[in-house]
Protein backbone atom coordinates (compact mmCIF):
# COMPACT_ATOMS: atom_id res chain seq x y z
CA UNK A 1 0.00 0.00 0.00
CA UNK A 2 2.76 2.57 0.63
CA UNK A 3 4.75 2.07 -2.29
CA UNK A 4 1.38 2.32 -4.23
CA UNK A 5 0.95 5.97 -2.75
CA UNK A 6 4.46 6.43 -3.56
CA UNK A 7 3.91 5.60 -6.68
CA UNK A 8 0.98 7.90 -6.48
CA UNK A 9 2.49 10.89 -5.79
CA UNK A 10 5.80 10.98 -8.25
CA UNK A 11 3.16 10.25 -10.92
CA UNK A 12 1.58 13.38 -10.24
CA UNK A 13 4.51 15.39 -9.33
CA UNK A 14 5.97 14.55 -12.42
CA UNK A 15 2.67 16.20 -14.30
CA UNK A 16 2.90 18.85 -12.53
CA UNK A 17 6.65 19.46 -13.19
CA UNK A 18 6.50 19.31 -17.49
CA UNK A 19 3.00 21.77 -17.36
CA UNK A 20 3.66 24.80 -17.57
CA UNK A 21 2.98 26.48 -14.60
CA UNK A 22 3.59 30.04 -15.31
CA UNK A 23 1.62 30.43 -18.95
CA UNK A 24 -0.80 32.98 -19.76
CA UNK A 25 -3.14 33.46 -22.64
CA UNK A 26 -2.79 36.95 -24.40
CA UNK A 27 -5.72 37.38 -26.74
CA UNK A 28 -7.68 39.91 -29.48
CA UNK A 29 -7.28 41.50 -32.78
CA UNK A 30 -5.26 43.06 -35.06
CA UNK A 31 -6.36 45.75 -37.26
CA UNK A 32 -4.40 47.01 -40.80
CA UNK A 33 -5.59 49.71 -43.22
CA UNK A 34 -9.59 49.22 -41.19
CA UNK A 35 -9.51 45.15 -41.64
CA UNK A 36 -8.12 42.68 -39.66
CA UNK A 37 -4.98 41.41 -40.40
CA UNK A 38 -4.91 38.35 -42.08
CA UNK A 39 -2.50 35.81 -41.67
CA UNK A 40 -0.16 38.24 -39.66
CA UNK A 41 2.83 36.55 -37.70
CA UNK A 42 3.22 36.89 -34.30
CA UNK A 43 6.13 36.73 -31.56
CA UNK A 44 5.55 37.47 -27.87
CA UNK A 45 9.29 37.88 -25.96
CA UNK A 46 9.67 37.52 -22.20
CA UNK A 47 13.08 37.73 -21.23
CA UNK A 48 14.66 34.99 -23.51
CA UNK A 49 11.64 32.92 -24.12
CA UNK A 50 10.18 33.99 -26.91
CA UNK A 51 6.55 32.08 -28.49
CA UNK A 52 5.14 32.32 -32.01
CA UNK A 53 1.70 32.34 -33.32
CA UNK A 54 -0.07 34.00 -36.73
CA UNK A 55 -3.09 35.87 -36.95
CA UNK A 56 -6.38 34.43 -38.14
CA UNK A 57 -8.25 35.64 -41.47
CA UNK A 58 -10.17 38.18 -39.63
CA UNK A 59 -7.09 39.74 -37.74
CA UNK A 60 -7.77 37.74 -34.16
CA UNK A 61 -5.21 35.73 -32.23
CA UNK A 62 -4.73 33.80 -29.23
CA UNK A 63 -1.43 32.98 -28.27
CA UNK A 64 -0.18 31.54 -24.31
CA UNK A 65 3.14 32.94 -23.12
CA UNK A 66 5.37 33.20 -20.28
CA UNK A 67 4.01 35.16 -17.30
CA UNK A 68 5.04 38.53 -16.89
CA UNK A 69 6.50 42.11 -19.03
CA UNK A 70 6.80 41.12 -22.75
CA UNK A 71 7.38 42.52 -26.34
CA UNK A 72 4.34 42.14 -28.85
CA UNK A 73 5.93 42.06 -31.90
CA UNK A 74 3.07 41.33 -35.17
CA UNK A 75 4.89 41.10 -39.10
CA UNK A 76 2.66 41.97 -42.17
CA UNK A 77 2.67 43.13 -45.55
CA UNK A 78 3.79 46.65 -43.81
CA UNK A 79 6.68 45.36 -42.28
CA UNK A 80 7.26 44.72 -38.03
CA UNK A 81 4.96 46.72 -35.90
CA UNK A 82 5.88 45.79 -31.58
CA UNK A 83 3.92 47.28 -28.32
CA UNK A 84 4.42 45.79 -24.69
CA UNK A 85 2.39 43.36 -23.07
CA UNK A 86 1.98 42.00 -19.79
CA UNK A 87 1.14 38.32 -19.42
CA UNK A 88 -0.45 37.24 -16.64
CA UNK A 89 -1.91 33.83 -15.00
CA UNK A 90 -5.70 34.57 -16.54
CA UNK A 91 -6.31 35.61 -20.20
CA UNK A 92 -5.30 38.95 -20.75
CA UNK A 93 -7.14 40.51 -23.83
CA UNK A 94 -5.18 43.44 -26.67
CA UNK A 95 -6.77 44.80 -28.99
CA UNK A 96 -4.34 46.68 -31.59
CA UNK A 97 -4.45 48.80 -34.62
CA UNK A 98 -1.10 48.97 -36.73
CA UNK A 99 -1.25 52.79 -37.73
CA UNK A 100 1.93 55.04 -39.26
CA UNK A 101 4.62 56.13 -36.51
CA UNK A 102 6.97 58.78 -36.58
CA UNK A 103 9.90 55.95 -37.30
CA UNK A 104 7.86 53.23 -38.93
CA UNK A 105 4.39 51.02 -38.51
CA UNK A 106 4.04 51.03 -34.51
CA UNK A 107 1.04 49.23 -32.53
CA UNK A 108 -1.72 51.29 -31.11
CA UNK A 109 -4.12 49.46 -28.50
CA UNK A 110 -7.87 50.12 -28.76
Amino acid sequence: MKTWGIACALAFATLLAASPVDAGAIYGSILFNGAGLKGGAITVTCGAESVKGATLDDGSYRITSPEGRCTFTVTGSFGTASADVTSASSATRYNFEVVKGASGFELRRQ
